[in-house]
């Protein structure tokens, strides 16, 4: 490679496949900006799949709104739909029919914390 071209920080291609998409560091910048996330489970499937990367809005946090978030549930990382219910309760949606939703009370709350809305889905074409 010529000294003076650069290469996309972000892509490292191996004839015409693409091993390493993001770059890792984007994910835990500060603020309101875009940043990736893995997905790492099939809970989502029919929206994302395992292995898909995800694009979340680290800016829109709001619990009032719904759609599908990048949360941290008791210590633990989770791509979920977020739906606020009549209680003031929580409601965390898996796509895959063979998880069952999961209701977080407001007093528990404290033990949510919403990273970002998931905006946009990277993810291999079969």
């Amino acid at each position: 490679m010529h000294p003076r071209r650069r290469r996309w920080p972000f892509a490292r291609a191996g004839g015409s496949r693409i091993h390493h998409v993001l770059p890792h560091r984007a994910a835990r910048r500060p603020g309101p900006r875009s940043g990736p996330s893995k997905v790492r489970s099939d809970s989502m499937d029919g929206t994302l799949a395992d292995g898909d990367w995800v694009l979340v809005d680290r800016s829109s946090r709001d619990p009032h709104t719904e759609g599908v978030f990048l949360l941290l549930v008791h210590g633990e990382r989770r791509i979920k739909r977020g739906q606020r219910v009549a209680s003031g309760a929580w409601l965390l949606i898996s796509d895959n029919e063979h998880y069952r939703p999961e209701m977080i009370p407001p007093e528990q709350m404290r033990e949510v914390e919403i990273l970002g809305r998931c905006e946009v889905r990277i993810g291999r074409i079969s």
